[in-house]
């Protein structure tokens, strides 16, 4: 009988997260793009890679104060360095998102689509937040 129990919650636990969302980032660029991954967790760091022109990032949901830095610049952390940056909070049964920018703007087109039942976004939205359903992916597509 436990070990039946123990079989459910695992089964439970897998089948719930077969069907979380992700969030992704595609380089359509002709240059590389630097990308930076903070979390708002206590002892989590920040870590900052490439993502070279034509290719895609992605993650599922992590939680919640999530924010996914892109520049052109692989010095992230100077203030002299425009950033494009995209929030999102896993609070399920929603994800909640939006896009700013930090230190000007990176100068590249984006926008962010989401669900078929989800709004998305053509560049600045004015720092409104979205919200979708946490089964839904979320992609921030540059150039």
């Amino acid at each position: 009988m436990h070990f039946a129990s123990l079989s459910a919650v695992a089964l439970l636990a897998m089948a719930s997260s077969a069907y979380a969302g992700s969030a992704s980032v595609t380089n359509r660029c002709k240059q590389d793009l630097w990308v930076s991954i903070t979390r708002a967790g206590p002892g989590e760091t920040a870590h900052t890679f490439k993502l070279p022109t034509g290719r895609t990032w992605s993650e599922s949901y992590q939680g919640t104060g999530n924010s996914i830095g892109v520049t052109t610049n692989p010095n992230y952390y100077s203030p002299d360095t425009a950033k494009l940056i995209w929030g999102y909070s896993d609070q399920p049964p929603m994800v909640y998102w939006s896009v700013n920018s930090v230190n000007g703007n990176i100068g590249l087109p984006f926008s962010v689509v989401a669900g078929d039942d989800c709004p998305g976004t053509n560049g600045f939205n004015g720092g409104k937040t979205l919200t979708c359903s946490d089964k839904e992916n979320i992609s921030l597509y540059v150039c």
